[in-house]
Formats: structure tokens, sequence, C-alpha cells
């Protein structure tokens, strides 16, 4: 038993005479390398590819590729004015008061888009049976003044005054309201004022 522990520790050492070896041969390896990069590189300089893509340049279609159907991304036609900004946006400002007057810190508050396209008659006040019109965009807490304030995002719409259902978990006084987007910033108070 002896004997093959002894010979196994002479296997684990590794002569002097081979680490430099070892060490060098690395250097060697690491330096072709190096070298056959720069050789592959083709020695352009800093020249950049051309494209071979035309240039896009502005002209007025035909009446003829208006009516035709685009059968790739250089067959589509956009007018000049044509607005790709779908979204629209309000800063919501939202104190969440309680019955005695007081702010409500870190209280949870979602808020969401109702759907108006589909009714009759504007929404004056809030039903579940409204429920399924109403998507939710936001979500959040007040903070220990018992703010609420953030810019919403929605998609513009056909509606004229989109409707927003804002939701505050709390209990005491009536935790859901209806808020219609008028202006690119829009404040509410809820509960005791």
């Amino acid at each position: 038993m002896k004997k093959f522990t002894k010979q196994t520790q002479q296997l684990k050492q590794t002569p002097p005479k081979v680490t430099p070896l070892k060490t060098n041969l690395r250097y060697v390896v690491m330096g072709l390398s190096a070298f056959t990069l720069l050789a592959c590189s083709g020695g352009s300089g800093n020249k950049t590819p051309s494209s071979s893509l035309p240039s896009t340049t502005s002209y007025p279609p035909s009446a003829e590729r208006l009516l035709e159907e685009a059968t790739n991304s250089n067959d589509l036609y956009v007018e000049a004015d044509f607005s790709f900004d779908q979204l629209q946006a309000t800063q919501l400002s939202i104190l969440a008061m309680g019955s005695d007057g007081q702010p409500i810190p870190y209280t949870r508050l979602n808020i969401y888009l109702i759907d108006t396209s589909e009714l009759e008659r504007e929404l004056t006040e809030w039903s579940d049976a409204h429920a399924d019109k109403a998507h939710l965009i936001a979500g959040g807490l007040s903070n220990i003044e018992g703010e609420f304030i953030r810019i919403i995002e929605f998609p513009k719409s056909s509606q004229s005054n989109p409707t927003l259902l804002v939701e505050v978990n709390a209990i005491g006084f009536e935790n859901k309201a209806l808020v219609p987007v008028e202006s690119k910033y829009t404040a509410i108070t809820l509960g005791a004022i």
C-alpha cells in the first residue's frame, strides 16, 4: 500500500523544468492567435462597408400604388403628417384621505381605463355591471402623505374624454371613483375632504 501512495505522489509532482516550458508555450499560442486575428482582418483600415440598400427618398405615390397591396416594406406609403404616436398621457395626482381627515399612507391603488365606446350614455357613477369594460393600466402605493402621483399612459381612442376608474383598497369611504381625463394633468381627492 505504501508503494502505491509513493508512486501517486511522484506522479502528482511536476518536474521543475516542465513548468517554464508550459508558460512559454502558453505565450507562444496566445501570440500566434493574435497574429492570426490581425492577419485575417483584411487590412482595410477604418473604411465602413457600403450599404447595398438604396437610400430612402421622398416621392409622391401614384394613385395605382395606393390601391395595390404592399408585399414588402419598400411598397408601403405613409402620409407626411402621419403620427405614429398612439398613446395619450396624463399626470394623475390622487390624494387619499381617511374619514378622520388624515392622509392614508401606503395604501394600494389601482387605475383602470373604462372603455365607454359601446355605452349609450356617459358614465356618471360606477356600477359593477361595467366591470367587463374596465382594463387595469396602473397600480401602486400612496406615499406617507397619502399621495399617489404618476404619469399614466393609455392608448388613444375615439373617446373624446377617456374615463379612468380609481380604486383605493381602504375601508370607511367610497373607494371607487370615476375620473374623466380632460387634460395632461388630472387631480382627485378621495375620502373625507
